[in-house]
């Protein structure tokens, strides 16, 4: 089991972006717009990746993205 497809437990649930149940690719060429703007309140952890964002829109207010090392959003 990698870590694209891990729920994480760091003091409380802590879902990785890239888990099946989000659906950020993270491929450099997919758009993953969709699954940034649709996270509910929480914590996600963004693996290492070009995450791309095809369409403007919000992240929620009460969602903490947890960029690691090698994660990136191309200008």
């Amino acid at each position: 089991m990698s870590i694209d497809d891990v729920l994480l437990d760091e003091g409380g649930a802590v879902m990785n972006v890239r888990n099946a149940t989000v659906g950020a690719v993270g491929d450099g060429s997919t758009d993953d717009s969709a699954a940034f703007y649709g996270l509910s309140a929480g914590t996600y952890v963004v693996p290492a990746g070009i995450y791309r964002f095809a369409s403007s829109g919000t992240i929620a207010e009460d969602v903490i993205l947890e960029v690691k090392k090698g994660g990136a959003v191309p200008s």
